[in-house]
């Protein structure tokens, strides 16, 4: 059976694997360091709404192979799509959503000791019930055909770079003054951990006195 709880050190997908039914598209993250997989399902729909779910148990690599088999099993048929290390975004013009992915990454350099990528290349996939293949949706109207065309010719292989670890949103002095408060705050005894947590993050004077003179 699949294990409910996770270890307490940080996961990180950095691989994704994404399978697709006739009704449903599964990304299967993976986290080669912890050695444990999660899956997103998102129901294949028109229309305006976006039907995603996230499966609450956390999988061995085996695990996870025997629930796509199961599923390949039920559905009549579990194909993969796409494989790639990170999901940009879900898109929607005028009818469906679409999945943008990235397909390929290159790294380009640390950060602080972080390692940051930038997108060498992107895959979009349709999350349409009627129309699953992007190239064969002769049916889809001349504006979510227009729409559709702007996205894919927006070059996000040239300045958009990523970290899985760093906040590449962030300013350095932000996200150095966020690590500082957390190893603090991590290594304050609990009482200075409370103390913190109510006064919003500083550690009470006295708790770090009495974590001093010890």
């Amino acid at each position: 059976m699949a294990s409910a709880a996770v270890d307490e050190r940080i996961e990180s997908y950095r691989r994704i694997s994404i399978y697709g039914t006739k009704s449903r598209l599964y990304v299967v993250g993976h986290d080669e360091q912890l050695g444990i997989c999660r899956i997103l399902k998102f129901r294949r729909q028109d229309g305006p709404r976006l039907d995603v779910v996230e499966d609450p148990l956390v999988y061995s690599p085996q695990q996870c192979t025997l629930v796509l088999r199961r599923v390949h099993e039920q559905s009549g048929g579990l194909q993969l799509i796409s494989k790639g290390h990170g999901i940009i975004g879900c898109f929607r013009f005028t009818d469906s959503y679409y999945l943008l992915v990235v397909a390929r990454r290159e790294f380009v350099g640390h950060i602080c000791g972080h390692k940051v990528y930038r997108i060498a290349e992107t895959c979009l996939i349709s999350l349409s019930a009627s129309q699953q293949r992007i190239d064969a949706a002769a049916a889809d109207s001349a504006a979510e055909k227009r729409y559709r065309k702007l996205l894919l010719g927006v070059d996000l292989t040239k300045n958009f770079f990523f970290s899985y670890s760093y906040s590449l949103a962030q300013t350095l002095q932000h996200n150095h003054k966020q690590a500082a408060a957390g190893a603090n705050q991590a290594a304050a005894p609990p009482a200075a951990a409370a103390a913190a947590a109510a006064s919003g993050g500083e550690p009470a004077a006295d708790a770090q006195t009495s974590s001093n003179d010890s």
